[in-house]
């Protein structure tokens, strides 16, 4: 997981100021994420109540069985590898709690 100080969206290129703690990490819970092909630069934004390494092993096991559009964008776009290095997740704000 990456921490920075701002998220910059591939398509426009416009950058949004990240209001995640640099605490956050694969334990948080009820957090926005950003999700980043390093390959193709495709983004997606995902929300989870629980711990974020537990949907981050579901968005996994998605990508290795192609169940889910983001799961078979990563198998396409890496012709079926599990590189999962190849997937960068950012923590982009926490929800009320």
């Amino acid at each position: 997981m990456i921490y920075s100080d701002e998220v910059i969206r591939t398509e426009t290129g416009q950058s949004y100021r990240n209001n995640a703690s640099p605490y956050e990490d694969c334990e948080s819970t009820m957090v926005i994420y950003l999700i980043t092909c390093n390959k193709c630069k495709m983004q997606y934004v995902g929300k989870t109540e629980r711990m974020l390494k537990e949907r981050h092993r579901e968005h996994r096991y998605e990508w290795s069985h192609g169940t889910t559009p983001l799961g078979r964008h990563f198998w396409r776009c890496y012709v079926g590898y599990n590189e999962y290095d190849q997937m960068k997740i950012q923590v982009r704000a926490t929800l009320c709690r």
